[in-house]
Order: C-alpha cells, then sequence, then structure tokens
C-alpha cells in the first residue's frame, strides 16, 4: 500500500513536470522571437566564412582582383594604367601563393604524429 501511494505521488509529480517544461518551452519560444533574426545573420555569415575557408582560391582571386582594379594615382596626380598594376599584383599573387603553401606544408606537418615527421634538413 505504501509503495502504491508512493507510485501514485510519483506519477503525479512527473505529470506537473511534464506540463511545467511544455510551459517553460513556449515561453522561452516566445522569449527569444526577437533573437531569430539576428541569429539567422549571424548563420550565414557563420557559413560564408566556412564557405571561404574551404575555398581559399576564390578568396585570394577575389583580393588580387582588388589590387589589379584599385584606382591609384601617380606622381603627377594621374591615374596609373592597368599595365602597371600587373606587375604590382603579381609580385603580390606570389607571395601570398608562396605564403599559403608555406601554411599549407606547415599544417599537413603539425598533423603528422611526432615520430613520424620529417626532418627539416629533408626538404633542403
Amino acid at each position: 500500500m505504501f509503495f502504491a501511494r508512493h507510485q501514485r505521488e510519483l506519477l503525479l509529480q512527473r505529470e506537473h513536470l511534464i506540463a511545467r517544461s511544455a510551459q517553460m518551452r513556449l515561453s522561452l519560444a516566445q522569449d527569444s522571437q526577437p533573437l531569430q533574426r539576428p541569429a539567422a545573420v549571424f548563420d550565414q555569415v557563420q557559413g560564408a566564412l566556412v564557405w571561404l575557408m574551404g575555398h581559399p582560391g576564390w578568396s585570394m582571386s577575389g583580393l588580387a582582383l582588388l589590387f589589379l582594379l584599385r584606382p591609384r594615382r601617380s606622381r603627377r596626380g594621374r591615374p596609373v594604367g592597368l599595365r602597371q598594376g600587373v606587375g604590382y599584383v603579381s609580385r603580390w599573387a606570389g607571395r601570398v601563393w608562396w605564403g599559403w603553401q608555406l601554411w599549407q606544408r606547415a599544417q599537413r606537418w603539425l598533423r603528422e604524429e611526432p615520430g613520424h615527421r620529417p626532418r627539416v634538413s629533408d626538404h633542403f
């Protein structure tokens, strides 16, 4: 008898907690509605950054294009021609490419197990 009464009390308490939990979920949904639009924007920005990190060629191409089309002035105040900007961009593109390759090699090297890493002297 004692166990049956205790079990009924536990079931009533469980039902009360389930109802309270449902009420709290509804309240949270209503209270968080003003945050839905900023959260959606944040999700889109985060998705774009993840995509850019996975496709570095597109980012580098965009930066190279900005350097190439950037309006610059010569000493006399006239805009510098497109041909003169190509050398500047190609120099920087080469430096960026070299840096990116170095970064990729360093990432691969750090991912390898310490006992299996090649010696630095093996590369030179």
